[in-house]
């Protein structure tokens, strides 16, 4: 859910409106590689013919956010099979090691998000149906109004629970009603959210797995978040298979 949470920002006491800044990442030429213009993504490609694997790179996303971790794209393609994951993956940002997810970081990641949301949703349940009850207090004179239950708050010396106050049942099970309801939905889209995550990230990420002879494969990764992103950095994608590396360059600027 990282695209997910970032919410649009609205204009705050001052006045003024927030905007929120985007990034892009430029691939640069180095020797030995050339470019690829492929529906306007530009995408390098190692060309060395003598190597025994062929890699490609580029950029997962045109775009991201301060918020986002920056993705890309790698391809793959051997003379005989041959094991690849992000253990085949290194990542430096101005020359110092950077994370690189791997697949079963970016599902606990999504499954932390769905656990927290859910979280959410019941503390949200929970004290609107608090205040249902606080809310459905009528005057203990008011003759439309019956005696309270258990739901009432303590005594006031001297005085029964009758005496203090009553409640609207009729009201205070409308609003428990609508709070399931309300809640019962917020799971649904929090559920579906979950599971079209998942789904993406299982049809995109890289994740372990065996690569037949002379065919490409080719998967995306996720960086951990770049810091001071308005600052421009550059970008190394160390890729090692068969004893065989490939370095990527990528520049990060503001788009």
């Amino acid at each position: 859910m990282a695209k997910k949470i970032i919410l649009l920002l609205v204009c705050l006491l001052i006045q003024g409106c927030v905007t929120v800044s985007s990034y892009k990442l430029t691939p640069q030429i180095s020797q030995g590689q050339t470019k690829l213009d492929r529906e306007g993504i530009v995408t390098v490609a190692a060309t060395d013919k003598t190597k025994k694997v062929g890699v490609i790179a580029r950029a997962g996303e045109l775009n991201y956010s301060a918020a986002d971790q920056p993705t890309i794209v790698v391809g793959v393609n051997g003379i005989k099979p041959f094991d690849f994951s992000t253990d085949n993956i290194k990542a430096y940002v101005d020359g110092s090691p950077h994370k690189v997810y791997t697949y079963e970081d970016l599902v606990s990641a999504i499954k932390e998000r769905y656990r927290v949301g859910k979280i959410a949703i019941d503390k949200e349940y929970e004290e609107l149906n608090r205040l249902a009850a606080d809310n459905s207090k009528k005057d203990a004179s008011n003759p439309s109004v019956f005696s309270p239950s258990q739901l009432d708050g303590p005594n006031v010396v001297g005085n029964s629970y009758k005496q203090q106050y009553k409640y609207d049942f009729d009201e205070m099970n409308s609003t428990k009603t609508e709070a399931a309801e309300k809640a019962k939905s917020s799971l649904k889209g929090l559920t579906e959210e979950l599971e079209e995550d998942l789904k993406k990230i299982n049809s995109t990420a890289l994740q372990k797995t065996t690569v037949p002879a002379n065919e490409w494969f080719q998967r995306q990764i996720t960086l951990e978040k770049i810091e001071d992103p308005d600052k421009p950095h550059t970008i190394k994608i160390v890729i090692n298979v068969m004893d065989e590396e490939t370095t990527f360059t990528f520049n990060t600027s503001k788009s």
